[in-house]
């Protein structure tokens, strides 16, 4: 069966591509004139590709079209995600120690 959803413009993408490279040159100009901490930078890097990851997910991969089951789909993944990190948070936490 096909899926039928609302058809994304043109216009849409244009608008999303500009929003992609104004987000990446944004984190660039941010990180060398806001001179803020190496934690700080880091968050605020990490917080605009988020957003952009959103975005292309939603708009690129029309995950926004879909119905909720992309939701449940996730929780596999996640759980496999928090195992492997709750496995490694020994290796992680004792790095500082001995690297």
């Amino acid at each position: 069966m096909e899926h039928a959803h609302a058809p994304v413009s043109v216009k849409l993408y244009a608008v999303i591509g500009t929003i992609l490279v104004v987000g990446t040159v944004l984190a660039f100009v941010f990180a060398d004139a806001l001179h803020l901490s190496w934690g700080a930078t880091v968050l605020m890097i990490f917080g605009i590709a988020s957003f952009k990851v959103l975005l292309v997910a939603l708009y690129f991969m029309h995950l926004k079209f879909e119905g909720r089951w992309k939701y449940i789909l996730t929780i596999p993944p996640l759980i496999l995600f928090l195992g492997l990190l709750l496995a490694l948070l020994p290796d992680i936490a004792g790095l500082g120690r001995y690297g």
